[in-house]
């Protein structure tokens, strides 16, 4: 059984704290992130720059068989972490960071 995920036109910060942030609840945001900075700052590259060598876990899921495969990846740099998603030939893959905090972690990227 999957767990439904709302989803949200133009969240406030506010909001998303309150309703999805602090009770872990997972959300569709739409069209929020148009003007933030971090779509003409943000790549590959200034990732594996800026960040590139501090340690994440990434995790990762397929469907196989009708169910949900979920693997977690041993430690790894973000450099490290960014060329593997990149060579995945595989296109049912997803990867993605558990419970890691953006403000806390990676401040620099604010």
């Amino acid at each position: 059984r999957y767990q439904s995920i709302d989803s949200q036109l133009n969240l406030s910060k506010n909001d998303f704290v309150n309703f999805y942030y602090n009770p872990q609840k997972p959300v569709l945001i739409s069209q929020s992130a148009k003007n933030w900075p971090a779509l003409k700052k943000w790549s590959t590259e200034f990732f594996e720059k800026n960040i590139g060598e501090k340690t994440i876990t990434l995790n990762s899921f397929r469907y196989f068989s009708n169910k949900i495969v979920r693997t977690i990846l041993p430690e790894m740099s973000i450099a490290e972490a960014i060329k593997t998603m990149n060579n995945n030939s595989n296109q049912d893959e997803r990867y993605y960071l558990l419970r890691d905090s953006i403000p806390n972690n990676y401040p620099e990227l604010l």
